[in-house]
């Protein structure tokens, strides 16, 4: 098993020549040792069987084709941070989309500095048992999965993000697989939800799920949006998407 600091993953879906420009961005920036996962749909699973791809590039043999506004797309997230929870030790996860690049120098000390840990499982379970009330955004749709009725039982909160620069420890990214793995109906309902779950799912998993031997929880946000917008001026931003 491979030893890095950071694994990216991305859903890459068309345009190769694109990603040959998305992998420079990633190795003039990234400056600690990363590798990255690609998950591919057939179009680029099959495009990229002649190309040669940097020695850390690696392409996950699960083929997903993704469809924008469905859960396919976290399906393929998923899938992603398995093939790195069997191939490698790390300590971070980042996830991209295809049109995500970066333009800021990121070190995984910097992600040390932002990850979160709570200072007793008494106070993570005082936090966690908040109403949650929200009907903006995509919620009263997010609010049908299986997910989110499973935590609204409960009383807990959810929590959401755009996933362009969605970044998770490796103790939090544990915490979500042993998740799906106790509940698989949910997982599977997530991968075929009609709207954008890969905002809300896993972000809301890592807030109520928690190793007491760790305390690890959340999530740490380092892009611009699921928009071509970019606040270059804010120095806790790394990452921003781009028009084809």
């Amino acid at each position: 098993m491979s030893t890095v600091d950071i694994v990216i993953c991305i859903n890459i879906y068309k345009m190769p020549e694109y990603l040959d420009k998305q992998l420079a961005s990633i190795a003039e920036y990234v400056m600690s040792p990363y590798v990255v996962i690609l998950n591919c749909n057939d179009y680029m699973f099959h495009a990229l069987k002649d190309r040669t791809l940097p020695p850390n590039v690696y392409i996950n043999p699960e083929i997903i084709n993704k469809q924008l506004g469905h859960g396919s797309l976290t399906h393929g997230i998923v899938s992603n941070m398995l093939y790195a929870h069997e191939k490698f030790s790390y300590k971070y996860v980042i996830i991209l989309s295809g049109r995500t690049f970066f333009y800021r120098s990121l070190t995984v000390a910097v992600l040390d500095a932002r990850n979160q840990r709570w200072d007793s499982v008494e106070q993570m379970k005082h936090i966690r048992a908040q109403p949650f009330t929200a009907m903006n955004w995509f919620w009263p749709k997010f609010r049908t999965t299986l997910l989110a009725k499973h935590y609204l039982a409960e009383g807990f909160r959810m929590d959401g993000s755009a996933h362009e620069g969605l970044t998770f420890s490796y103790n939090v990214v544990d915490n979500i697989l042993k998740f799906f793995e106790r509940h698989p109906t949910i997982k599977e309902n997530l991968f075929i939800a009609e709207s954008p779950v890969e905002e809300f799912a896993l972000q809301t998993i890592s807030l109520n799920e928690l190793n007491p031997a760790n305390l690890e929880y959340g999530f740490t946000y380092i892009g611009n949006g699921c928009y071509d917008t970019c606040d270059i001026n804010d120095p806790a931003k790394f990452t921003r998407k781009i028009s084809y």
